[in-house]
């Protein structure tokens, strides 16, 4: 969710200044991207955890 919650309003905001898709807008984009990456480590923390915490049961 935190990917999505900064997503929208950066591709509003390239909309409205820039006039141009996220996509097109390479500051914005990445840093959504950035929050991608987070956002799938974040994930895989949490697998790893639940995979530890199986194996000490």
């Amino acid at each position: 969710l935190v990917f999505v919650a900064i997503t929208i309003p950066a591709g509003i905001y390239a909309e409205v200044v820039y006039h141009e898709t996220l996509a097109n807008v390479d500051p914005l984009h990445g840093g959504a991207e950035l929050f991608l990456t987070l956002s799938n480590i974040l994930v895989v923390v949490g697998f790893y955890r639940a995979i530890q915490k199986q194996k000490q049961v």
